[in-house]
């Protein structure tokens, strides 16, 4: 993959002290998947505007999943926690969709004197164990890619104002004859009866085995749900969605302005880049 985006890499942007035309265009994680700090304002009408909305959202999905890198500092942004497990932060895998659908999420009220209140999911399920220093979650901005409210009339899922716990019938993540881990307990395709399974997703961490789902286990309706499943089963599926989406998205207002890194008949001088100085040559 790495070799993708070094062949493939254009260059020509310009270099700016300031970026004025991308004021409020940064995503407020709190905002989740609406209005225009959320998700749609900021991807789905801004950079992924010119395809139909449903190949923007899995656009969307895709580049969200590069938070399976990392986690969020409360230095920093006020948030707390990894998006994915201890054994793969720091691999750019599809474990953040794995994580998004296979775990339970409940949701966690960061309060702390002198500084706004800030919300976000946290893992609550059998696997999970937040006294650690590796306390895993999600923002509203992660799950409203996979989750929304159950009923005729869905809504997203906002943490802030919410009392209940993420999470879905296995049987619908996992394909015919596949074993893996859910909730934090090996997944055999049993015949297990929901109040079992929910509380292996939700009766832990003091919620309770009486805590509210907040969707439909069987249809989570969140805005993009069937990309998430899709990445979540097929690793392949996100690295190809992902380097169009990062191109379109690292690219957006540049495209003439734009050239390939390598092309018949022109040498590049990488050096030469890094240091600023003329570095195409014309060979014929």
């Amino acid at each position: 993959m790495a070799q993708d985006f070094r062949s493939k890499f254009r260059f020509g942007r310009e270099t700016r002290a300031t970026c004025e035309d991308s004021i409020n265009k940064v995503a407020s994680p709190e905002s989740g998947c609406e209005g225009p700090l959320g998700l749609r304002g900021v991807f789905i009408e801004n950079i992924y505007g010119k395809f139909p909305e449903a190949m923007a959202w899995r656009l969307t999905a895709a580049i969200s999943g590069a938070h399976t890198l990392g986690g969020a500092a409360p230095e920093r942004s006020g948030y707390v926690g990894y998006w994915g497990s201890r054994d793969t932060t720091g691999k750019f895998d599809n474990d953040y969709f794995r994580s998004m659908l296979l775990k339970g999420w409940g949701p966690y009220h960061i309060t702390e004197e002198g500084k706004p209140d800030k919300n976000e999911w946290y893992r609550i399920d059998a696997g999970s164990d937040p006294y650690t220093s590796h306390m895993q979650m999600m923002l509203d901005s992660d799950l409203c890619l996979a989750f929304r409210t159950g009923g005729p009339h869905p809504e997203q899922l906002l943490a802030k104002d919410s009392n209940c716990c993420a999470w879905i019938e296995p049987k619908i993540a996992f394909l015919d004859g596949e074993m893996g881990e859910f909730c934090g307990l090996p997944y055999k395709n049993t015949l297990a009866t929901k109040p079992f399974k929910k509380f292996d997703c939700c009766g832990y961490q003091d919620q309770g085995n009486d805590i509210a789902d907040c969707n439909d286990i069987r249809h989570p309706n969140g805005y993009a749900y069937d990309d998430v499943l899709d990445f979540a089963q097929n690793q392949d599926h996100f690295f190809e969605a992902y380097k169009l989406a990062w191109k379109i998205a690292t690219e957006n207002g540049h495209e003439k302005y734009l050239t390939p890194l390598y092309r018949p008949g022109v040498d590049v001088d990488l050096n030469a880049l890094k240091g600023g100085h003329d570095a195409v040559t014309f060979t014929h």
